[in-house]
């Protein structure tokens, strides 16, 4: 299906586009808390991208990086990892 569209001698593209993660990473990095004492603090960074729902074209794809509870509530982050197959400790020490 095409997104050009045709009226008269008039010619324009029109797309549908829609935001995915193409890629994201769980990171824990060393951090301080308010009375300077050192913690683990749980980070996630993700490779968004647009594409669109007719025609499968892309554009622009763009880094976001968040924490990881506000990251549990992305939606399109939330949608990506239930794609994705659960990462099982048992498996590498097998």
């Amino acid at each position: 299906m095409t997104c050009t569209k045709h009226f008269w001698f008039l010619r324009w593209t029109h797309h549908s586009w829609r935001r995915t993660v193409s890629w994201a990473e769980d990171q824990t990095a060393p951090d301080t808390n308010m009375w300077g004492r050192p913690i683990a603090r749980q980070y996630v960074t993700c490779q968004k991208q647009y594409f669109c729902e007719c025609c499968g074209k892309t554009k622009r794809s763009t880094y976001c990086g968040c924490d990881k509870e506000r990251a549990d509530h992305c939606a399109i982050y939330q949608a990506w990892r239930s794609g994705q197959p659960e990462h099982s400790s048992t498996a590498a020490a097998g």
